[in-house]
């Protein structure tokens, strides 16, 4: 934020303009833009904003107080700061070697696709008291901000191999049978319900299959979408259906939907378009970098995202210097206009329909729950508040 003040303030001196500042990030980068949106601080800093794959909604973007407090609890013990007194526990950790914070923050008790430590929900400074998750479901952030969202064809498989190793750390195509895929199922979302779970196994399941023992790329492929559908691209999707409702003079939305391959792509091909595999062609890596021989269509599709990416940050809306029709990215606002820039190499980059209507419906009933169980949570807590106070005002006057 402080960089964001600094900008607005001497971006005139390099021939820049205040009033068109555009923050774009991905993953967390795009977490944290919407972090932005929802800060009072942030207000006016910024025009646009290009969130590549990521949301402040995401389950591993933002920690409720609770849940930080565990984890800050969790790495004391492992250090040897685990003291009776809160203030004594910081001042230990703040004492402690940094490298061994280090080597112990990734042995707390983390969930699938958890990180240690990362935004609170609730502070005093960046969202002076505001609450992340609430702002969130009460659209109370900035609306007069253009944004941009992002999606990758297989943004779960990149964390599949490193969570469901088993199955998925391997060189060739991963296949998956029936009891496999519920194991999936299982361990990537231990932390839902049993009622979620046996709903996403129905949702992702196959209707047709004859063999539950039979192994097969398809439940694979399932598991690939339903990570990437829960800890990624339905709570961008909801955001942009929620962003411009019931709100007048709202930025304009677009959504697109990245499903280019990398023939520079050191990992097995069936990996596909990962997390994070639309950043080199963002950059222009295909154009420049000559020895990792790129296809010719793959240099022409970083030429136009950069094209999209440049014209968003100009004028707020993406397009194209020689635009033809199949290349004018449609404006996107959940209910009218519900179409997608779908981006790929040659002539793919066309509008295309939103997808994931099902999967998202099951993803935002689960969110729903999780929010209902913060906001008991959060009553609970003010009333434990309420009835120590109101204990301690009885001994004071007794």
């Amino acid at each position: 934020q402080l960089a964001l003040y600094w900008i607005r303030d001497n971006i005139f001196n390099f021939g820049g303009n205040p009033s068109r500042i555009t923050l774009f990030g991905e993953s967390a980068g795009a977490a944290s833009i919407v972090a932005h949106l929802i800060a009072p601080g942030s207000e006016n800093l910024f025009k646009n904003g290009i969130l590549q794959s990521g949301s402040l909604d995401n389950k591993w973007s933002m920690d409720s107080p609770s849940r930080a407090l565990d984890k800050s609890q969790q790495l004391a013990y492992l250090v040897g700061c685990n003291r009776t007194q809160m203030k004594d526990t910081i001042a230990c950790l703040r004492a402690s070697p940094a490298q061994l914070l280090v080597d112990n923050i990734w042995n707390l008790n983390l969930n699938f696709l958890e990180f240690p430590f990362v935004t609170v929900s609730r502070d005093k400074n960046f969202f002076r008291h505001k609450d992340g998750f609430i702002s969130l479901r009460e659209g109370n952030y900035a609306h007069h901000v253009n944004l941009m969202f992002g999606i990758n064809h297989d943004e779960g498989n990149f964390w599949n191999i490193y969570n469901l190793g088993n199955y998925f750390d391997k060189a060739e195509q991963p296949e998956l049978n029936r009891d496999e895929f519920h194991d999936c199922v299982e361990r990537a979302f231990a932390f839902q319900p049993d009622l979620v779970r046996n709903a996403a196994k129905h949702v992702y399941s196959d209707p047709n299959c004859t063999d539950p023992s039979k192994r097969t790329q398809f439940y694979a492929e399932q598991v690939n979408q339903m990570v990437g559908d829960y800890f990624f691209t339905c709570d961008s999707i909801w955001l942009a259906d929620q962003f411009r409702q019931n709100v007048e003079r709202a930025g304009q939305v677009y959504i697109y939907y990245f499903d280019q391959p990398s023939s520079a792509n050191p990992w097995p091909k069936w990996t596909g378009v990962m997390h994070g595999y639309e950043i080199e062609y963002v950059f222009g890596v295909p154009i420049y970098n000559e020895s990792a021989k790129y296809t010719k269509r793959e240099q022409i599709l970083s030429e136009k995202i950069i094209q999209y990416w440049s014209s968003f940050a100009t004028t707020g809306v993406p397009r194209l210097k020689d635009a033809k029709s199949t290349d004018i990215w449609p404006e996107y606002d959940g209910v009218n206009n519900t179409r997608w820039m779908y981006l790929k190499g040659g002539s793919h980059v066309k509008p295309t329909p939103s997808r994931k209507k099902v999967e998202c419906d099951l993803w935002r009933t689960a969110k729903d729950m999780e929010y209902h169980a913060y906001k008991a949570e959060l009553l609970l807590s003010s009333a434990f508040r309420m009835s120590l106070t109101s204990v301690l005002l009885v001994l004071m006057l007794s």
